[in-house]
């Protein structure tokens, strides 16, 4: 199971965002999502509701680390079943 820090990082690379970038769509400083990335600061609950909302980030993987990075539509999902089914 990642830990948070890795999920942020890995997000943003995902992404192709540098931590400024990040930053300035969470609107917080690059100093925080250096902290965060590196594990010596937690994410506060505002800054994961803030990527989960502007990232559209699925809840359930940047908390318990289950599902995909990000929330799939009715249809993303019937694909992916699909693909495990053939």
């Amino acid at each position: 199971m990642k830990t948070t820090s890795e999920k942020f990082k890995a997000l943003r690379e995902e992404k192709r965002l540098t931590q400024q970038a990040l930053a300035n769509i969470l609107s917080v400083t690059k100093q925080n999502i250096a902290n965060v990335e590196s594990g010596h600061q937690k994410p506060t609950f505002d800054l994961m509701k803030k990527m989960i909302e502007e990232l559209n980030i699925n809840t359930n993987w940047l908390i318990a680390d289950v599902g995909t990075m990000y929330n799939q539509t009715p249809n993303e999902v019937l694909k992916e079943e699909l693909r495990k089914e053939f």
